[in-house]
């Protein structure tokens, strides 16, 4: 009889009776391309740099470092990066009711058909003994720079983005990247440069997987405004200087080591700079496009739902 107590070990050892199950029936080919993904939501945590550079590091081109980093993720039980890759499992030899069963025991499965579905790689991770799951991440991923639909870059402008620095302002870029994983149904988009205010409203919509550039590990080094603030000049430059300000203050408090960066971040504005890494299936990003769209939106979100609209679903807006 199931109780209280017992009852998470009964999910546990359910999970993992029904992920050797699924081992056998997954499309591991499928994770020479969509490995990636996991590489680029871990990353992505700790980098403040243009983020496709990440894809050239040495630990993610060469194949032993680059299994023993996610290896380490794993270990450390940091599974969420693990979800932006999607792995399609054929169920059609598998009754009814066990197909009922594995769909009420894992998170986000989002079925394809009556016998296909799109699990991830954070089903495995969690699930999975270390020597199986290095068995699917250690592997050698395809080149990704000799196919032109792997990546469409777009370039945002509803914002300005600023540098913080002691020295003169400078302008940075923000842009929208859209990948195509070997699953059609499966999309990775990359928002980079956006602001902190437009990550908030993002992750609200729950059924998309997310990472984002974390402040607790790289500095802050940017702040975001609508442009309707440059048409006031005088106003536009007392923003600036407020912002230089917290930002002085900032660095002199990290240079003394009196606090954390993740105390420091508490100094400055809903507008920083962040990067944001989601992956969804098709029918989500299209729930993501019709909520976005609207002209009730605010303009930096509407902006990349109106890409994305055009980008995944040839819709005009």
């Amino acid at each position: 009889m199931l109780t209280k107590n017992n009852y998470e070990t009964y999910l546990k050892e359910k999970r993992k009776y029904y992920a050797e199950l699924l081992y056998e029936r997954m499309n591991k080919e499928s994770l020479k391309k969509d490995l990636i993904f996991s590489y680029l939501g871990a990353r992505i945590c700790y980098y403040s740099d243009y983020p496709i550079r990440i894809l050239f590091e040495e630990k993610f081109l060469d194949k032993e470092k680059r299994t023993q980093f996610l290896l380490n993720l794993y270990e450390k039980k940091h599974f969420s990066i693990f979800a932006h890759t999607p792995i399609v499992v054929n169920l059609s030899d598998i009754n009814v009711e066990t197909r009922e069963r594995i769909f009420k025991y894992f998170f986000k499965v989002f079925p394809i058909d009556e016998f296909i579905a799109i699990f991830t790689l954070r089903h495995f991770a969690e699930n999975l003994p270390e020597e199986k799951f290095r068995k699917l991440i250690d592997i050698e991923l395809y080149d990704w720079r000799k196919d032109n639909d792997f990546m469409k870059s777009f370039e945002l402008k509803s914002n300005i983005v600023i540098e913080l620095s002691e020295f003169n302002a400078r302008y940075l870029q923000s842009k929208l990247f859209i990948f195509n994983s070997s699953i059609p149904e499966w999309k990775v988009v990359l928002a980079y440069n956006i602001s902190r205010v437009c990550s908030h409203q993002w992750v609200r919509h729950t059924s998309i997987n997310f990472n984002q550039r974390s402040h607790r590990y790289t500095d802050v080094d940017a702040f975001c405004l609508p442009y309707r603030f440059q048409e006031d000049y005088d106003l536009f430059n007392r923003i600036y200087m407020d912002f230089q300000d917290l930002y002085g203050l900032y660095t002199s408090l990290k240079v003394r080591e009196k606090f954390r960066k993740e105390e420091l971040r508490f100094l400055m504005p809903q507008g920083t700079a962040t990067t944001l890494i989601a992956s969804a299936p098709i029918f989500v990003w299209k729930d993501f496009v019709e909520k976005r769209c609207i002209l009730q939106a605010q303009e930096e979100i509407r902006e990349i739902a109106k890409i994305l609209k055009q980008a995944l679903f040839n819709e005009k807006t």
